[in-house]
């Protein structure tokens, strides 16, 4: 039953991004709307949850109307504010760094260098994030985005809230599949809909915690061994990810140099050649 309530929530959420990134209007309506009106319960919820989820949530939403106004006005053509969508990134794993460096264990700060490794080997940050309009839809994309870094994200976000709210851990893989989905096929339209999807799932945990918890609550989940397997896995996982990643780049720099090296010597018997005439 568990798997299939994870299912049904990430086609929900899969779907639900196809559509508020077909019109505007739709999300300025859900986002602008809850906010409004479904701030009340959000502030009792927090009162569960603590402070990280009411700064996750407006962070979130405040990422969905930004990437909205690029997306469908001129603000899209400056720089600056195409950087800033992949600050707002920045923000959003930082804050669950803060969040894990605080939690007092070995677990956590496995977790938290995982995050922090993250940070390090974000794909191509300059000039990254670009609008394009093709087959009709104007979208925002992250040029350079890899399907294994969005592979490493999952598995680090899913350590994240396994290990800090273990009764959601279970929704966590619906919410992280989704976007998924979207990245396996084209990755540059993942941080796209890892932000619409992850908007909306907040804004339903924040206005019905308990009706989410009863579907499909996981605090059962929680226990030392579990914390510390999840742990040791995740930071294990990345950190093997991050050494390929960088013998990779030790590789790709050597080859450069060892073809500057080349060009020098061959500029350089060339010159040789030029001169002995003059010699002569």
């Amino acid at each position: 039953m568990l798997v299939f309530n994870i299912l049904v929530l990430s086609i929900i959420l899969w779907c639900y991004q196809l559509l508020i990134r077909a019109d505007k209007w739709i999300v300025l309506l859900i986002v602008v709307g809850a906010t409004t009106f479904l701030s009340p319960a959000w502030f009792r919820s927090f009162e569960r949850f603590g402070i990280f989820p009411a700064v996750k949530i407006y962070t979130i939403l405040f990422f969905v109307c930004w990437t909205t106004v690029l997306r469908f006005t001129s603000m899209g053509t400056q720089r600056w504010a195409r950087s800033a969508t992949l600050w707002l990134l920045v923000v959003n794993i930082i804050e669950a760094l803060l969040l894990d460096i605080s939690g007092g264990n070995a677990a956590h700060y496995l977790v938290f260098i995982s995050g922090s490794l993250l940070l390090l080997t974000l794909p191509d940050p300059v000039n990254a994030v670009q609008i394009t309009n093709e087959n009709g839809a104007r979208d925002l994309v992250y040029r350079g985005m890899t399907r294994v870094w969005i592979l490493e994200y999952s598995v680090w976000n899913w350590s994240f809230v396994y290990m800090n709210y273990p009764e959601v851990a279970g929704q966590a893989f619906g919410v992280l599949l989704a976007p998924r989905l979207v990245g396996m096929r084209d990755p540059q339209r993942w941080l796209l809909a890892r932000g619409f999807t992850l908007g909306v799932y907040l804004i339903v945990l924040a206005t019905i915690p308990e009706s989410m918890i009863r579907w499909m609550g996981t605090s059962n989940w929680e226990t030392p061994t579990g914390e510390g397997a999840v742990g040791a896995v995740c930071s294990f996982f990345i950190g093997t990810c991050t050494l390929r990643l960088l013998l990779r780049h030790r590789a790709r720099i050597t080859v450069q140099i060892d073809a500057t090296v080349i060009e020098l010597c061959y500029a350089e018997q060339k010159m040789l050649r030029r001169c002995r005439p003059a010699a002569n």
